[in-house]
């Protein structure tokens, strides 16, 4: 297979000060947790829509660069704008051609969404059938490299929601927010060289999404999202379009080790790459 994506692998190290990474609507939005390890969690969707929100951002209007998930229309209305566009009956009874029909939707939204050739998406969940897509671009967890401390700050505000409580309050109202105070995370990215030949995902594509990826933290600043940074990018290159060596051989390369009990900066933690022992076919690159 001819194609001008390679197979990748990313490593990437976030960091989270005094921040909230990723809320937990199930636990009162307090930063995400494993409950056993105490180790912090951030979900690969949460990731995701960074990317997307900063190719809103770097590429307004650009063709091709349209973003699927976004709260702009529904996305049935965005199947039904294939369908539309293309003159293609969703109704069509006669054998095969409906088939052919979800094909040609399917690779006019490719065409126009980003977010569809990078991370994949249902479209089949209204009339306007489109199939479904497999993302070139998969994202993991990301999980703390260390236990985190979750903590609950009170705080006091010199205005009122209502006139019922102007009424009855004195002085101020009382408000809440619960943050990580240091926090180290990981999480890897597999790129498919197959799925980016059949998605469409282009060397530009690449360039766009590594782009999002370096600045994914960047504009997104919010009270409880002040102090979240990309800190490392290990870009692994594989030769063979199916890989050269699995990629938990890749992860294991990368050593990080805290050189105090409680980590509270990026200079708290020794990161080091085994170079030596990169399989062969495969060349790595630091792009943080």
């Amino acid at each position: 297979m001819s194609n001008e994506i390679k197979k990748m692998n990313y490593v990437v190290l976030v960091e989270a000060v005094h921040s909230n990474p990723n809320g937990d609507p199930d636990n009162d939005n307090a930063p995400r947790m494993d409950p056993d390890t105490e180790y912090g969690i951030i979900s690969n969707q949460c990731l995701n829509r960074k990317i997307r929100n900063q190719v809103l951002l770097r590429m307004p209007g650009v063709e091709g660069y349209d973003i699927y998930i976004q709260t702009d229309r529904t996305l049935n209305d965005k199947s039904a704008e294939a369908y539309n566009e293309l003159a293609l009956d969703s109704k069509a009874a006669e054998k095969g051609s409906k088939l052919e029909n979800v094909a040609a939707a399917q690779k006019f939204m490719l065409k126009k969404y980003f977010d569809i050739r990078a991370f994949g998406a249902v479209l089949s969940t209204g009339n306007f059938d489109a199939g479904r897509v497999t993302g070139a671009v998969q994202t993991s967890f990301a999980r703390s490299v260390h236990p985190i401390t979750i903590q609950e700050i009170s705080l006091t505000r010199q205005a009122f929601t209502s006139n019922d409580r102007f009424e009855k309050n004195a002085s101020n109202e009382m408000g809440r927010k619960q943050i990580v105070p240091y926090g180290l995370y990981v999480f890897y990215v597999s790129i498919s060289a197959v799925q980016a030949a059949k998605n469409g995902f282009t060397a530009e594509d690449l360039k766009v999404y590594e782009t999002a990826l370096i600045n994914m933290f960047e504009n997104d600043e919010s009270s409880c999202r002040n102090g979240m940074s990309v800190r490392g990018i290990f870009r692994f290159t594989h030769e063979h379009e199916l890989g050269n060596a699995p990629f938990w051989k890749l992860k294991e390369l990368i050593h990080i080790d805290s050189k105090v009990d409680y980590p509270r900066q990026f200079n708290d933690f020794d990161i080091c790459v085994d170079e030596a022992a990169i399989p062969v076919g495969i060349t790595m690159d630091k792009l943080v």
